[in-house]
């Protein structure tokens, strides 16, 4: 039996900043509880909200992932036959494919608070509805070279 070889994974995990604004948030409502029913209440409040959101916020968390010659982004997979070459976009690059630059029909995978950077693939299949995908990636030039493999 021949395993698949993953040439590319990546999954979008918020950054460290946004688990901390989490726990201040959370941090808040179970003080506010633990003053009333008493600190025990607050503590495993606080323990048990701030595991259940940061389970929630890493297992939500999409994947961009190449493997068996396809291109998998969030929930979509498509063949790398049928798309062109990708591109690395930089942070300023970025902004403008989702904002001026943008394309309502592109099938977009963005995560803004996981990376700035992103990865631009034109789609070939005159069948598929979207022209290109954009996907947010901490390592653009690793997944256009995965791509482009």
């Amino acid at each position: 039996m021949q395993t698949a070889v993953v040439s590319y994974r990546e999954r979008l995990v918020p950054g460290p900043w946004a688990f901390v604004v989490v726990a201040a948030l959370i941090a808040m409502l179970t003080i506010a509880y633990g003053a009333v029913f008493g600190s025990a209440f607050g503590w495993i409040g606080f323990v048990g909200l701030y595991g259940l959101c940061v389970w929630a916020m890493v297992g939500w968390a999409p994947v961009i992932e190449v493997h068996d010659g396809r291109l998998r982004a969030g929930t979509a997979v498509i063949d790398l036959s049928l798309l062109g070459a990708a591109t690395a976009l930089d942070s300023a690059q970025s902004k403008a494919a989702r904002g001026i630059e943008s394309d309502a029909l592109r099938y977009t995978v963005l995560r803004t608070w996981a990376t700035r950077t992103s990865v631009l693939v034109p789609v070939m299949d005159p069948a598929d509805p979207h022209p290109a995908w954009l996907m947010s990636s901490r390592h653009p030039d690793a997944l256009v070279q995965a791509l482009s493999a």
